[in-house]
């Protein structure tokens, strides 16, 4: 099995906060509504190519755990057969269908994910793949692939916001759970396993508001989103966000 795991240290929004000033000058309560991004553990089958398809497809901008129970060199190997699946990958703008990897929002964070990738060189992860700026107009970074990464390294502790793989090596499933879970945050999580007992062990032991087994993460109306810790505040969708909005009130009458 492989598990990703994506930690990030990036607020999304924070709706209201504390007290406004109403029209009539008065303060007026607003609702605390605050979401930050969390971490995104993501478990598949190595022993199928689909599993490092879907692997290149979601996991980019992700921390990706293998099962390593040969070693380095297994390790190595299996980090191998993702090179050609990320450099195949087509990088272009939204409005082209055959884009898998579109361009950062601005040359500051261009420079952002760049830096990224030097200190993850420079704590000694192993660059497979790319890992610098596209010769093209706009703002486009390679896709780029790390092995050898380790859990107190930054790419594996901050979310990048780029198209950068960062690769961990495990022995033990049971030991997922707790690396993933060493984190501030936790938005979401994806399992991707043939096994329905890690699916139910992991989906229960993974601290996040929102859990997807085989499928990548989207959001339903009818589903409450969510994280948990220091991913935010509240519930958005789902019955839950009426909560939000609620005010509930008791009444006690004596009868006799």
């Amino acid at each position: 099995m492989l598990l990703a795991a994506a930690a990030t240290v990036a607020t999304a929004v924070v709706i209201a906060a504390g007290l406004l000033g109403g029209n009539d000058g008065k303060a007026e309560s607003v609702i605390v509504h605050a979401r930050l991004v969390g971490p995104d553990p993501l478990t598949f089958d190595p022993s199928r190519t689909a599993a490092y398809e879907r692997a290149a497809a979601f996991g980019l901008s992700h921390v990706l755990f293998a099962k390593s129970p040969g070693g380095v060199a297994r390790t190595a190997k299996r980090t191998a057969r993702f090179r050609p699946l990320v450099e195949k990958a087509v990088a272009g703008t939204g409005l082209d269908p055959d884009t898998v990897v579109g361009p950062l929002v601005s040359p500051e964070h261009l420079e952002r994910v760049t830096q990224h990738v030097v200190t993850g060189m420079a704590e000694g992860a192993r660059l497979v793949t790319g890992g610098q700026r596209l010769d093209r107009a706009g703002n486009f970074f390679a896709p780029t692939v790390f092995g050898q990464v380790t859990d107190e390294m930054t790419i594996a502790r901050e979310e990048i916001f780029g198209p950068v793989l960062a690769i961990l090596s495990y022995e033990d499933p049971d030991e997922l759970a707790a690396r993933a879970n060493d984190s501030d945050y936790g938005l979401a999580a994806c399992v991707w396993t043939r096994d329905l007992s890690v699916a139910h062990r992991l989906a229960a032991t993974i601290r996040a508001g929102s859990v997807y087994v085989n499928l990548p993460p989207f959001l339903d109306p009818a589903s409450p989103w969510g994280g948990f810790g220091a991913s935010g505040w509240g519930r958005e969708m789902g019955e839950h966000a009426i909560d939000e909005f609620t005010e509930t009130k008791s009444v006690w009458i004596e009868l006799s």
